[in-house]
């Protein structure tokens, strides 16, 4: 019975033991095909094992990185590389993942930012590190020059005389420039918080034309033009200039109106008080 046993428990040893080297295989073979690089360092921050995505992410031969410090791959003073080193140690050894973005260098001098997570593991009785990363440099490059274009349309929107806004096929604002408070009195917040507001302070008997020519216009690719007087907040009636046209996308999807409102009351006013010095002119006589 007792050599039975030892049968059974060595067949069981084999079994997990090939089952282990299994495992290993499929880890080697997933770490050898990943897009990050992976690489593994000992608790003094020497590099023993890079994938190969790791090389190519650093412009190295296999295996050539295996002994260098992590200090060599970043562009930090030593002094910046210790304090870094030191950061991610503490947050690892509290069995917490350091995540962040690091400047580092290729080995022909390039330059470029990496997104790295770093977590600690043992291996034997050893701490180790293990770091992913990923070049981020064009992502980066592409956030820059969105921000710089979003900052230049805000500065332009938010400086303008003309009250700017967008409304999707649902009827919501998408953006409104904060001008719509100098000429409506209203200001954003009340736009956004009653969505009928905008047709609300429309003068009742400009009402109609306007709602005509709206849906008349729906998802027309032209450009529409009125005038129609709308009703401040102190009271006061303003001639408004609308200018309004369909948005639509690279793929032809309707996306709602982008409309302008400028405020034309004194040019419409010194227009109809031409108008009615035009017609006092003309009903007047000659005298004899």
């Amino acid at each position: 019975m007792h050599k039975e046993f030892e049968a059974i428990e060595f067949t069981s040893f084999l079994r997990q033991k090939k089952m282990t080297e299994k495992i290993l295989r499929t880890l080697a073979l997933v770490l050898e095909n990943m897009a990050e690089g992976v690489n593994v360092s000992n608790g003094k921050g020497i590099i023993l094992f890079t994938n190969p995505a790791f090389d190519a992410l650093y412009g190295y031969n296999q295996g050539e990185l295996k002994g260098c410090h992590l200090s060599d791959l970043t562009t930090y003073s030593s002094e910046e590389n210790m304090q870094l080193f030191e950061q991610i140690s503490r947050i690892v050894d509290k069995n917490r993942v350091w995540s962040g973005e690091l400047r580092c260098r290729k080995k022909d001098g390039t330059e470029f930012d990496a997104e790295t997570r770093v977590n600690g593991v043992e291996i034997g009785s050893k701490r180790c590190l293990i770091s992913v990363q990923s070049d981020i440099t064009e992502r980066k490059r592409r956030e820059k020059a969105l921000l710089e274009s979003e900052t230049k349309h805000r500065i332009v929107s938010e400086n303008t005389c003309d009250w700017i806004f967008w409304m999707s096929p649902e009827r919501k604002f998408l953006y409104m420039s904060p001008s719509c408070k100098r000429i409506s009195g209203y200001d954003l917040d009340e736009f956004l918080a009653e969505p009928d507001l905008l047709y609300r302070i429309i003068h009742p008997d400009d009402k109609p034309i306007l709602f005509r020519q709206q849906e008349e216009s729906a998802r027309h690719i032209h450009t529409d033009e009125m005038e129609f007087r709308i009703i401040r907040k102190d009271g006061t009636v303003r001639w408004i200039g609308h200018v309004c046209q369909a948005v639509f996308d690279s793929n032809g999807n309707f996306l709602g109106k982008h409309a302008s409102n400028r405020d034309i009351t004194k040019r419409r006013l010194a227009k109809n008080q031409v108008k009615k010095m035009s017609d006092l002119l003309s009903c007047s006589h000659p005298i004899s």
